[in-house]
């Protein structure tokens, strides 16, 4: 789920990175036990975009992620610098303003931070874990929700509000916390990619044939204190798109995205069934439409 930012800075660098890279990288990055066989078994045709890095043939694969945040080999990543630059544009470790208690502020961690704190060099290995969201980065399900909205209205991030009443719903003003239109011109190979995870990967179990709407969507596994963390972040694929659903699972070995996808999906169709959302059939997003009509 938080790999949507370095994705966006990826296509602005124009990093490419081949089915050959992939394979060869990734015998390298064994010890990471990522989804290397995921990636063997499918025919890629051309050079990877930012559609296959959202789901590396529908399954994120870590490999990609080291390459373009770290680097290895012939290419050259992001590095800390950048990914942390980006993260903070998103507003990944500020508060985010909503009037509830206990608001809590993410951390992005870089050299100046390790070096200070601990006493220690930033080594390439931290870099890797920082692009796959790993490592010492912090995120809240509200911020992830917040950078999300991003993606969805197509450039603002505004402050999140909970209003409480029928009257503060309608009163309920937006308010916008920064911009980020500088970015959006990136954002349609990403909103790709989100859907070819619902469509064809780890976040297919939110994907309902039958709804006449899309959701588009990211997966994500973590650990957190011996405990493992499923996430799904995604947003209703409207013309103009209204909900965001983050589903964050705390548990045992079952605990991974895709069981947070299915959690999402349920959701969805909860909204759906409460005319929440239109139940009509509609023309599919043109995130969708690029998708379906591709041959990968």
């Amino acid at each position: 789920m938080y790999k949507t930012i370095p994705k966006v800075r990826e296509v602005t660098r124009g990093i490419k990175i081949t089915e050959e890279d992939l394979n060869k990288y990734g015998e390298k990055f064994s010890s990471f036990k990522d989804l290397q066989t995921e990636i063997n078994r499918v025919q890629i045709t051309e050079v990877v975009t930012m559609i296959m890095a959202a789901a590396i043939k529908s399954n994120s694969s870590d490999i990609y992620f080291y390459s373009v945040g770290g680097g290895y080999g012939a290419i050259e990543g992001l590095g800390i610098s950048k990914i942390s630059h980006y993260l903070r544009k998103f507003l990944a470790d500020s508060f985010l303003g909503i009037d509830l208690p206990g608001e809590q502020n993410g951390f992005v961690p870089d050299q100046n931070w390790k070096l200070t704190t601990k006493g220690e060099s930033w080594y390439i290995g931290d870099t890797y874990h920082v692009a796959i969201g790993q490592g010492d980065i912090l995120v809240t399900p509200l911020q992830v929700a917040a950078f999300t909205s991003v993606f969805a209205n197509g450039g603002t991030l505004y402050e999140l509000q909970y209003p409480r009443t029928p009257e503060e719903i309608v009163s309920l003003e937006p308010r916008v916390r920064t911009q980020l239109d500088d970015l959006a011109e990136y954002f349609p190979q990403v909103k790709q990619g989100l859907a070819a995870t619902v469509l064809y990967g780890t976040g297919r179990q939110a994907y309902d044939p039958d709804a006449g709407w899309q959701v588009l969507g990211k997966t994500g596994s973590c650990s957190e204190n011996g405990a493992r963390l499923g996430w799904f972040v995604s947003y209703s694929a409207e013309p103009q798109p209204k909900y965001v659903v983050v589903v964050l699972l705390r548990g045992g070995r079952v605990v991974y995205g895709p069981t947070a996808a299915e959690i999402a999906g349920k959701i969805y169709h909860g909204l759906r069934t409460r005319e929440l959302i239109p139940t009509q059939a509609e023309a599919p997003s043109p995130e969708f439409a690029t998708i379906l009509k591709s041959s990968f």
